[in-house]
């Protein structure tokens, strides 16, 4: 039995760092490629590709981040209450700073990698 598996890999904290740093993602798809191929998947194929995130506000973009990143979540738990809010505070300050003048909107240009294998 053959079957088609397609993995959209995107890891949207990393890339809002990436991006808020001004610095494209390093260049992952040789060893991704060669990873899959060695877990078995045959015909990868691995698109790079640009995507922006719109938020409302700096606000709207940590309790985007907060809500979804098990990593970010994983960070707070054990912290204290106060600790938590000083960390996403200072996330939302960092956001702030791409916050358009006359919107307050922040927007991210990211980049994602798409795969596709065969298994």
């Amino acid at each position: 039995m053959v079957m088609k598996v397609e993995i959209a890999i995107m890891s949207f904290v990393g890339c809002c760092i990436h991006s808020m740093m001004k610095k494209r993602l390093p260049n992952y798809t040789p060893n991704v490629r060669n990873s899959l191929i060695e877990s078995g998947f045959k015909d990868v194929t691995i698109e790079r590709m640009d995507v922006s995130f719109n938020f409302d506000s700096a606000e709207a973009y940590t309790s985007f981040v907060y809500e979804t990143a098990a990593p970010i979540q994983a960070m707070l738990a054990n912290q204290p209450q106060e600790r938590r809010e000083e960390i996403l505070k200072a996330i939302t300050e960092a956001a702030r700073k791409y916050a358009e003048n006359d919107t307050r909107n922040v927007r991210l240009s990211n980049e994602a990698m798409c795969i596709v294998g065969t298994r």
